[in-house]
């Protein structure tokens, strides 16, 4: 009995401990974890609503960004529109008439060589009392000589012309300064962007109305070379944005225009040329020397390559040409005018070695009825001639300004003539290779014994070149009544 009393005594007692270190131990630790818990899911109720609201931010941040990335692909298309609306305005410009007697009329210059196809335009609008610009821009030949940032400049200077010299202002500031001037029309030397600043290109140009003439004439091929996929001559972007292109006096230019060019021949305008009025103007009246010695003018094509232009014979007639200089001594003189780029062409094309071609000019520099031209402008060799030679191109346009016969050495392996350039070769006594030993007799034929049926078929063909009155009268007369 006393056993389990002392049992029970004990259980007691452990009963009583273990209560004593419930309250004294866990339950203060209950009560520290109970209020840690409380604090926590305070906090994540907190961190909770705090995200709720992060969420709430970024969403509106996202929405915001959205918007922005609208509007910035709104400001990157500004430039676009802001082209789209100079085009529009351009287009409006071409249909308003400045009513003003006087127009302004800025001609671009960025390559002094060809610009006898607008000084008889520039001179035209001076006499009219038009406001003219004369403006020397940069261009892209990089050829070195003289201080290229200003030659454009410094011909113009040379030659007495009053200008604008804008080849040594930064990018951008030539075209701002230029819509500063408010051009009526605007005339550029050539259709090709690639060879001035990109401020001048056809673009940035159609704030005003553009103005073209070919600055090298006449346009006597189809093609630059057998696989040009697009006609340069008709149907670049600069042709296709002018508001006048002003051309030769013939329905066969229209029809080639009509042709090629996406524009077809909206913007032409039949006005003659001016380059062949500057030239006809130099040698206007000048006929050959008197007397019994008669002068030859010898002008070689530069083109032996046949995947280019093919028209090079200086291998097949330079030997009967000069037998024929040897033979005659007494009665002929020959004036030798090749292209610029003709003994590299010569030599590069494999037709002969620089040694041989050497040897061969020697031959004809020791003949004292030979000399070598050194004339930049054609018009000198034109006028002190009585016959031109030439188995080449423009010269078979420009000579016929001289009323003087042209034989054309036909390669017979060239690139296509346009219809108005078959035209133009029927004012020339054509030679083939397989003809050459004719050609002796054909030259005194026409020198000598003065037998010379085209000499009417060429007066037609100058009569087509210039127009039925003076070029620059015709586009100043056109600019006038429509600018």
């Amino acid at each position: 009995m006393n056993r389990l009393v002392k049992k029970m005594l004990l259980i007691e007692k452990v009963k009583e401990a273990f209560s004593n270190l419930i309250k004294r131990e866990l339950l203060p630790i209950n009560h520290c974890l109970s209020e840690h818990r409380n604090h926590l899911t305070s906090e994540l109720t907190r961190l909770d609503k705090k995200m709720q609201l992060l969420c709430e931010e970024v969403s509106k941040l996202r929405e915001t960004a959205s918007k922005l990335e609208e509007e910035v692909k709104t400001l990157k298309k500004l430039p676009d529109n802001i082209k789209e609306l100079e085009a529009s305005l351009g287009c409006v410009a071409k249909r308003i008439k400045n009513s003003a007697k006087h127009k302004r009329i800025a001609f671009l210059i960025h390559n002094i060589a060809a610009i006898d196809a607008l000084l008889p335009v520039i001179n035209e609008a001076k006499r009219r009392q038009h406001y003219v610009f004369l403006i020397a821009i940069r261009n892209n030949f990089k050829l070195g000589g003289r201080n290229e940032k200003e030659s454009q400049h410094l011909a113009l200077s040379e030659m007495k012309l009053e200008h604008l010299q804008f080849e040594t202002l930064s990018p951008g500031k030539g075209l701002e300064y230029l819509k500063a001037l408010r051009p009526d029309v605007i005339f550029r030397q050539s259709p090709w962007d690639a060879d001035i600043d990109d401020e001048f290109s056809t673009e940035n140009l159609r704030f005003s109305k553009i103005c073209y003439t070919p600055y090298y004439g006449v346009q006597l091929l189809k093609h630059f070379s057998p696989k040009d996929a697009i006609d340069y001559h008709c149907d670049q972007e600069f042709h296709r944005n002018a508001w006048a292109i002003f051309v030769e006096n013939t329905q066969e230019v229209i029809d080639n225009f009509k042709s090629v060019s996406l524009m077809k021949s909206t913007n032409l305008v039949l006005s003659g040329l001016p380059k062949y009025e500057y030239l006809f103007n130099q040698i206007c009246g000048i006929t050959g020397k008197e007397g019994a010695t008669k002068t030859i003018l010898w002008a070689p094509h530069h083109s032996f390559d046949t995947t280019w232009l093919g028209f090079g014979t200086f291998m097949n007639t330079y030997p009967t040409i000069l037998k024929f200089l040897k033979e005659n001594r007494d009665t002929t003189t020959l004036v030798f005018r090749p292209h610029p780029l003709f003994k590299k062409n010569l030599i590069s094309s494999g037709n002969m070695t620089e040694e041989r071609y050497d040897a061969v000019l020697k031959e004809f520099i020791e003949l004292e009825n030979f000399s070598l031209s050194s004339e930049a402008d054609p018009h000198q060799d034109f006028q002190a001639s009585d016959l031109l030679i030439t188995d080449g191109i423009s010269f078979l346009a420009s000579y016929l300004l001289t009323d003087k016969p042209i034989i054309w050495i036909d390669s017979q392996r060239h690139g296509d003539f346009t219809a108005f350039g078959e035209k133009i070769t029927l004012g020339s006594y054509h030679v083939g290779l397989d003809e050459i030993s004719d050609l002796p007799d054909l030259i005194k034929s026409l020198l000598v014994k003065g037998e010379d049926p085209l000499r009417e078929k060429r007066e037609e063909l100058k009569r087509i070149l210039l127009g039925a009155s003076k070029p620059s009268r015709n586009i100043l007369d056109y600019i006038e009544e429509n600018a």
